[in-house]
This record gives C-alpha cells, sequence and structure tokens, in this order.
C-alpha cells in the first residue's frame, strides 16, 4: 500500500449512519502547508479542532516540543482509541486527545499561543475571542458560500481577529454546536458582499478580512462590507488599516 500511503491527496477516515463524510486526512502537502503557516515554536500550547486520526496533533506536537503541549478536541469519539495507540506507539506524551465539542473552546488551558481548525465553521465562536492569546495566531476554516470554504490565517488583534493570509480550499463542516448548515440563511448585507465581489472585479485573496465578536461596538469602516453570522462580524474591505 506504499503508493496509496505516500500519496498526496485527502482520505476519509471516518463517515456517520447517514454515509456523510465527517473526517478525513488531509493532503499532506496541505496539512505541512498549514503548519508553516501557524509558526509554531517549543513550548508553545496549542488547540485544535477536531483531532480526527491524531497524525496533525501528532505533528504539532514534535514542533512545540517537550515543553509544549497540543489538545486536541475531537467529536467523533469513535477516532480516539486508534489515535491515542498511535500516539502511545510514537511515544508522543505532549499531545492530549480529548473526547468533546471543540467548537466550545477548551477554558480549563486557555489562553492558547496557537489554535488550528481542520473543518469549516459557519462562524467563528465567541469563546476563541477569548482563549487565543494576545498576537496569537488561529488558523480558520470559514464556510464562505456554498461551494468554497476559505483557509485564513488570523492573528488576534486586541477586540478581534484580523487575517494575514486567507485563500479559497475545501474541507468536511465543523460537527458540533457550530455546524456550517448549508441551508443556513445569509443576510441582506452578505449577499449583498457577494454580489459586489462578483461584479468588481476583485479578487477575494487581495481583500482585507477581520473578524469581530458580533456584540462589539467597533464602528464600520467607510467603504468596507460586514455582515453577521451567530458569534462573528465578518468584515471585508480593500484598504488595510
Amino acid at each position: 500500500h506504499l503508493d496509496t500511503l505516500y500519496a498526496d491527496q485527502p482520505y476519509s477516515i471516518y463517515s456517520d449512519e447517514s454515509g456523510q463524510i465527517t473526517s478525513t486526512i488531509s493532503q499532506p502537502s496541505l496539512v505541512i502547508f498549514m503548519l508553516h503557516l501557524l509558526q509554531l515554536g517549543p513550548g508553545m500550547k496549542v488547540f485544535e479542532l477536531g483531532g480526527g486520526s491524531g497524525w496533525n496533533a501528532a505533528l504539532m506536537g514534535r514542533l512545540v516540543g517537550e515543553t509544549g503541549h497540543v489538545f486536541s478536541i475531537e467529536v467523533e469519539s469513535a477516532l480516539l482509541p486508534n489515535a491515542q495507540c498511535a500516539l502511545n506507539h510514537l511515544d508522543i506524551e505532549n499531545v492530549s486527545l480529548i473526547s468533546g465539542d471543540a467548537s466550545l473552546g477548551f477554558p480549563s488551558q486557555a489562553p492558547f499561543d496557537r489554535g488550528v481548525f481542520t473543518a469549516s465553521a459557519w462562524d467563528l465562536p465567541q469563546i476563541f475571542f477569548e482563549q487565543i492569546r494576545e498576537s496569537g495566531l488561529l488558523l480558520f476554516v470559514l464556510n464562505f458560500s456554498e461551494k468554497v470554504d476559505l483557509l485564513a490565517v488570523l492573528r488576534k488583534k486586541s477586540d478581534h481577529f484580523e487575517s494575514e493570509l486567507h485563500f479559497p480550499c475545501r474541507f468536511v463542516p465543523v460537527t458540533g454546536e457550530h455546524t456550517a448548515d448549508p441551508n443556513a440563511t445569509r443576510t441582506a448585507e452578505e449577499r449583498a458582499f457577494h454580489k459586489w465581489l462578483q461584479t468588481s472585479g476583485q479578487e477575494l485573496d487581495d481583500l482585507h478580512l477581520k473578524i469581530y465578536p458580533s456584540q462589539s461596538k467597533q464602528e464600520r469602516p467607510d467603504r468596507a462590507h460586514c455582515y453577521t453570522r451567530n458569534d462573528c462580524r465578518i468584515e471585508w474591505s480593500t484598504t488595510y488599516n
């Protein structure tokens, strides 16, 4: 099975009772690029939404070293025994695999230096504004549209997150309280933004992205497109300020 094991492609590792794929191993080139984007270093404390096979958590555990720790939360408890067995076999002791809804965060170990989503979410839950350290990074996957997810490198800036890089991708949806509902109603403001994006000639990668808690009192900048999704307010603009 060497050709399969070393192929640069994703694999499904778990499906629910309806046959819907709920967990995958992403293609290795994307996993390595995501690790590069996280800028991990020795001693860091990392939160991971979606433990899956434990592979990504194991890689992050090596990068943060003996003084660092990775807390990986997996909602599908059936996946945990095999993942834990693999970690034990590799003598990786600085990774904790935990059964639970990762969209609720992990307050007992917060704040975190880094956070990473391995599934797409409809909104950014309020708790992550509180559980990521100031200047920390959150690798977040936003369910941008019906067919496109957006992988964003978010830097924590006081009361909001600011994207340093974002690009289209495709991930399985988050399972839990913040499941990315494909039938969720998009506001008039969000529909107006998508219409503007289609007609303006602007590339999504070139736009500046900020995400605030939905109750934030931050004033809307001129010429910015803003819309709210549950716990967060998403702000797009053509200028960096």
